[in-house]
């Protein structure tokens, strides 16, 4: 059972060079997201049969894409231009953040840890890891003060492709500890040398 999800880190492919054949995506300098509230996958497969003598004799399932829907408490600015193509500021001292049709989002890695219970009480962490992965800004709901206060997170979508080389999704193995979890997303999200 997953009970929580902390430590998303994202980093752009790196500048020269970041993805071949042989080897997964290089990456440039990784941030961290923010306070991760929740992260729901989306894997969409293609899915082809074919029949013969009246029963089913081939099915071949094959990875289309996928899609994450990403929450965290807060984006700065700079990280959601960063992992837009946002605008953020112009030349003439501007600091707004600016949304258009142009942006282009860069590739890039996505990693975070989860926290499992397993049925006899104890619990394990696990990395997750999606090498290849470009975003886009979900749409914001502002409210205005009431009766009540509406906390609303920042919400990201992620489409999720798969590398040249290797598997679009890596799960580590189950960790003892948090900080082993944790170290294992820092070494799959880190910057290449002189990436």
């Amino acid at each position: 059972m997953h009970y929580g999800a902390k430590k998303i880190q994202w980093a752009p492919f790196a500048a020269t060079n970041p993805e071949t054949t042989t080897a997964l995506p290089k990456y440039g300098t990784p941030v961290n997201l923010g306070a991760l509230n929740k992260v729901t996958e989306t894997i969409n497969l293609i899915r082809v049969s074919g029949h013969g003598d009246n029963v089913l004799k081939v099915q071949i399932v094959e990875f289309k894409d996928g899609s994450l829907a990403v929450e965290t408490l807060y984006i700065s600015n700079e990280n959601a231009a960063s992992l837009t193509g946002a605008e953020l500021g112009t030349t003439d001292g501007d600091k707004d953040l600016k949304f258009g049709s142009n942006d282009t989002a860069p590739y890039g890695g996505l990693a975070f840890y989860t926290i499992i219970m397993r049925d006899d009480g104890t619990k394990y962490y696990q990395g997750i890891f999606y090498p290849k992965v470009k975003a886009n800004m979900e749409g914001e709901s502002y409210e205005t003060k009431g009766d009540s206060i509406v906390l609303n997170n920042a919400k990201l979508t992620f489409t999720v492709f798969e590398p040249l080389y290797g598997k679009y999704k890596h799960k580590s193995e189950e960790f003892d500890t948090e900080a082993k979890a944790a170290a294992w997303v820092d070494e799959k999200i880190k910057a290449a040398a002189g990436g």
